[in-house]
């Protein structure tokens, strides 16, 4: 799971459009966000070292 929002983070399209695929909008919008939100704390953890 946590590979899939790496992926997604890099930018990889054809996961991200496979992955809207099988589980419709709502599931991209989540991933997404989550997606964004992980990122966010992962610069602020690099910021802060």
């Amino acid at each position: 799971m946590q590979l899939r929002f790496f992926y997604i983070i890099e930018g990889n399209e054809n996961v991200l459009l496979e992955t809207v695929r099988k589980s419709g909008f709502s599931y991209y919008h989540v991933v997404k966000v989550s997606s964004r939100i992980v990122h966010s704390i992962f610069m602020c953890f690099c910021y802060n070292m």
